[in-house]
């Protein structure tokens, strides 16, 4: 049993399947325990104590809430679309697992001197990138598909909202992925992730790309300030309205799960993977000509190439290291900005975000047709780009809100 065992894990696939079982689990486990922890963040950003009831510093809070949800009455409506109705929630919560399937977790290993090299990733794709899009679109279908099927104004709203939302994000996502592509020639996030630790990390280089593709992020998961699909001031409780129990929780779960997913793709993408520190190589390099510091530049070395199962698994916490740090910040962010209007919503993308994004990605071209994609001169066009942007801001003198100072006078108001 042992021996059969170690064949099928000494294989690619035994051990895809492998990490494919972590994966899953894990982001299922993340997403019950991350509730907690953005609780405690909330609680923090505002000065209080948070949940400190159950368990230990309140630590069993989620079991408490799980069972809270899974005992509650599950409640259908009469007038819904009963088949719609009950195949929304299972959508968000499939399709926000599905990004992981990508996400280079630690490079590549073998279990013995001489062995085959493997991947630690699900899958390997050739058009990895692409991948990531066409799933992160997928997920307005169950805000959609749950809003219309609940035969609700307030959840139609919300629903229409989504669509408006993601459709509008789509378009500076992807022109920030045309700059990770242009600048590390590869559609292979593994192959972005090696090309980062020859050279440097995109979240160096390309600062200003980082932020756009962060705030794309923040809106295709409908979080806060960005989450006008559910404001519960205008909509109630918008697209879920209808939904409790159960179901009301998958879509709970489909929200987390898909922060985590889209939290991989960029650790990949900008934050150099599994790479410990940025210049890894370089630092370690010089580190292990100091004689006192000489381990410490081994160690860094080892952490980031070396193929045995230790260094991978090492090169594994890195990498969910900096999964968590995206993640507090998307719940920082979540606790410290007010909501956006949907006119607010909606400039945003089309008069900020998609015009920095078509000059950063022109800039990007001009670099790979010097030669110097990763280069210092990245880094100079984002800091010119957004001194640019700040003057125009400046000179254009419109209020920050977004409102008309041009309305018409009242009768009788002076």
């Amino acid at each position: 049993m042992i021996d059969w065992l170690k064949e099928i894990l000494a294989s690619q696939f035994g051990l895809s399947m492998l990490v494919m079982l972590l994966a899953v689990g894990g982001v299922m486990g993340a997403a019950a325990w991350l509730i907690l922890f953005e609780r405690k963040v909330a609680a923090w950003t505002q000065d209080r104590y948070g949940p400190n009831r159950v368990g230990p510093r309140g630590l069993f809070q989620p079991i408490a809430d799980g069972l809270k949800l899974f005992l509650k009455e599950d409640i259908i409506p009469g007038k819904v679309d009963r088949a719609l109705f009950i195949f929304a929630p299972c959508i968000a919560l499939i399709i926000g697992m599905l990004g992981v399937a990508i996400v280079p977790f630690g490079g590549v290993m073998r279990w013995s001197d001489g062995g085959p090299l493997l991947k630690v990733q699900v899958a390997s794709i050739d058009i990895g990138l692409l991948y990531v899009v066409a799933v992160g679109s997928l997920g307005v279908y169950s805000v959609v598909l749950g809003g219309w099927a609940s035969n609700n104004k307030y959840a139609t709203y919300g629903g229409m909202r989504a669509a408006a939302q993601m459709l509008s994000y789509e378009v500076p996502l992807g022109l920030c992925l045309l700059v990770c592509i242009l600048s590390t020639g590869q559609l292979r996030l593994e192959g972005m992730v090696e090309r980062q630790i020859q050279s440097c990390w995109l979240g160096i280089l390309q600062p200003l790309v980082f932020v756009l593709f962060f705030t794309t992020a923040l809106a295709e998961a409908n979080r806060a300030p960005f989450d006008l699909a559910e404001c519960e001031q205008e909509l109630v409780g918008g697209f879920h309205t209808e939904y409790s129990a159960m179901k009301w929780a998958l879509f709970f779960f489909g929200e987390y799960a898909h922060m985590v997913s889209t939290s991989a793709v960029m650790v990949a993408l900008f934050l150099g993977g599994w790479e410990p520190i940025p210049f890894s190589l370089k630092i370690g390099g010089w580190l292990e000509s100091v004689s006192p510091l000489a381990w410490l530049g081994a160690m860094l070395k080892w952490i980031t190439l070396d193929p045995s199962p230790w260094a991978a698994l090492v090169r594994g916490g890195v990498y969910v290291g900096k999964v968590g740090c995206l993640i507090f910040c998307y719940m920082w962010v979540r606790w410290t900005l007010p909501r956006f209007r949907f006119d607010q919503l909606m400039r945003l993308a089309w008069k900020a975000m998609v015009p920095t994004g078509m000059a950063l990605a022109v800039w990007a071209g001009f670099l790979v047709y010097w030669g110097r994609p990763m280069s210092a001169w990245a880094l100079a066009g984002n800091g010119i780009l957004l001194l640019l942007c700040g003057m125009i801001s400046v000179a254009s003198g419109r209020p920050t809100t977004g409102r008309q100072d041009s309305l018409p006078k009242v009768e009788g108001v002076s």
